[in-house]
């Protein structure tokens, strides 16, 4: 049944955000579509600030209207409401933009419901329930259509089929994975598992359904020749979560091992199918069935974690590109929003966050100035093994170990750029301090500034060796004469003249390390500056908890919504 009135929740009131921005705009326009605020007219004060993200009426939006905790969230494909469900055996529908009103309440299971799905067209939903049961859901009447019976126990995961017959696959704690046509009553295949299932779905031609459980194992079930495929091992516990990414070529999935993994299965793909490991969210003694999810574009995962915190990757480079807050308890799921930088993120309460984009937002551009600003590290790093080598060749024991440091710090900071590590970048910044030291010293040395003289051997060398630079044999234009029964060789040792350089080898020495200098100077910028960058990021972004609205103010007056704008500050 589906209840169309609203339940009274309680009075949320606005946390003061961190810094307040009070200049004002003439402004002539509103918000974009959707956003459910009326047009500006024209000359009206507008807050400046950041161009928006989304088309959320604020950064982080609190879905409050459940009575336990939220296991599940999903999106309708059109993205204009949102469908949650969880403890309390409720299934709450809600409008995505404006007030983000919860405008109904689908009642029917007897259990805590623990994962739903739209299907394609988004004509109907499918809900798992501990109550044994799945029911298909009419998502714009709210009716139940159809209650899938079968189960012996909980049944943990549903999946409906992309195209063809409306199919959905499920998965139960009694260790079977059971197919489904819901023109039909009873389930028409049924796969036994040794263990409990927790996650399946389809792959892209529905032709296959993958399971995962507390087996540890990822398996593929053919239904054309009812029996196991093949079974993908690498999670060293429970699989949680699967998803299939929406060209239907690899797939996701989350483990109790905290690790979430992408694995190639294209048919005729390599033995070895885990791609890639990622990092981060964790489980703890909850147990929860943590879910995981691509972003529409592939471009971006998601997955829940017990930490508070959600976790968003990019694809390509395994980096961690959100760490989210708001939540206050564990995040079971994330779902993307499927045309809008926004994503869900069920937990005790329901959590809408607006996703920064490059395309739309320009306040959170640490990405792009991370990896374009790459070319200040890299060419410190060539400019260092270039002069590791000669003095490699010229057995300069003391700079060679210098070089050594100096390259270590390079990489530290190129891996700090890439990482957004700011810590890293400091640290970075504070050695080329040491290093401009070091080369100035150099210079000093042979140039023979005051009391330094290039005869104090010892120095560059440890006293091992009498060499004194590579450069003094082989600068441009030296020729090098051997200086036959000389007086002045020692023991093991020969004479030579070398005459005729077109720069003598203590000005190359004390060039190349004016080079150093100008590098590490223009590094220290470099590495102030992007460091600082991330650090305002980090403040006013929260990637690591916190969220600066920028000044903006959600429309203050009484109302009898279950959602509020929520503003943390960390």
């Amino acid at each position: 049944m589906i209840e169309q009135q609203k339940r009274k929740g309680p009075e949320l009131p606005l946390v003061p955000v961190k810094r307040q921005r009070h200049e004002l705009l003439l402004g002539a326009a509103g918000s974009g579509p959707g956003s459910g605020q009326q047009q500006a007219s024209p000359g009206a004060l507008l807050q400046a600030g950041p161009p928006r993200c989304s088309s959320l009426q604020a950064p982080i939006m609190l879905l409050s209207g459940h009575e336990g905790e939220v296991y599940c969230c999903k999106f309708h494909p059109n993205g204009s409401t949102l469908a949650s469900a969880g403890f309390d055996r409720l299934i709450l529908l809600w409008n995505v933009y404006g007030d983000c009103d919860n405008y109904a309440t689908l009642k029917g299971h007897s259990g805590a419901v623990m994962e739903l799905h739209y299907n394609t067209d988004g004509s109907m939903l499918f809900s798992a329930s501990t109550d044994k049961t799945v029911a298909v859901w009419d998502s714009e009447t709210g009716e139940r259509v159809k209650r899938l019976k079968g189960h012996t126990s909980f049944v943990n995961s549903c999946y409906p089929a992309r195209r063809g017959p409306q199919l959905v696959c499920t998965g139960s704690d009694d260790g079977t994975v059971k197919l489904w046509d819901i023109r039909k009553k009873a389930a028409i295949q049924t796969f036994q598992n040794t263990y409990q299932v927790l996650a399946v779905t389809f792959n892209d031609t529905s032709d296959q359904i993958i399971s995962g459980g507390i087996d540890n194992d990822i398996k593929v079930w053919d239904l054309r020749q009812n029996k196991l495929t093949y079974t993908m091992r690498g999670h060293a516990d429970s699989v949680t979560g699967l998803s299939l990414s929406s060209e239907g070529s690899y797939l996701l999935s989350n483990a109790m091992d905290n690790t979430v993994r992408v694995w190639d299965v294209r048919p005729f793909a390599p033995k070895e199918r885990c791609v890639k490991i990622f990092q981060g969210n964790v489980h703890n003694f909850e147990k929860n069935l943590l879910r995981c999810s691509w972003s529409p574009d592939g471009s971006k995962i998601a997955a829940g974690s017990a930490d508070r915190f959600v976790y968003v990757w990019d694809t390509t480079s395994r980096r961690i590109l959100y760490k989210l807050p708001g939540h206050a308890g564990s995040i079971n799921e994330v779902a993307f929003h499927p045309d809008e930088p926004i994503a869900a993120s069920p937990g005790r309460s329901c959590l809408c966050s607006a996703l920064p984009s490059s395309q739309a937002c320009t306040a959170h551009s640490g990405a792009c100035l991370g990896h374009s600003s790459l070319g200040s590290p890299t060419w410190a790093e060539v400019a260092a093994l270039q002069r590791q080598i000669f003095d490699f060749l010229g057995y300069q024991w003391a700079p060679i170990l210098a070089n050594f440091l100096h390259i270590m710090a390079v990489i530290l900071g190129i891996f700090g750029t890439v990482q957004y590590r700011s810590r890293y970048l400091i640290l970075y910044a504070a050695w080329l301090v040491l290093w401009v030291g070091w080369n100035a010293f150099i210079i000093c040395f042979y140039l023979e500034v005051g009391q330094l003289s290039q005869d104090r051997d010892f120095i560059m060398t440890f006293n091992t060796s009498l060499h004194r630079s590579w450069w003094m044999e082989n600068g441009p234009g030296c020729l090098v004469t051997p200086v036959l029964n000389s007086r002045l060789a020692l023991e093991d040792h020969h004479v030579i003249s070398v005459t005729g350089c077109l720069l003598d080898y203590p000005y190359i020495e004390a060039l190349s390390s004016a080079l150093q200098i100008f590098l590490a100077l223009f590094g220290f910028v470099f590495a102030c500056y992007v460091s600082k960058v991330f650090l305002e990021e980090e403040d006013s972004f929260d990637f690591i908890g916190g969220f600066d609205s920028y000044g903006y103010q959600a429309p203050q007056k009484t109302s009898h919504l279950q959602l509020q704008p929520l503003y943390t500050s960390g």
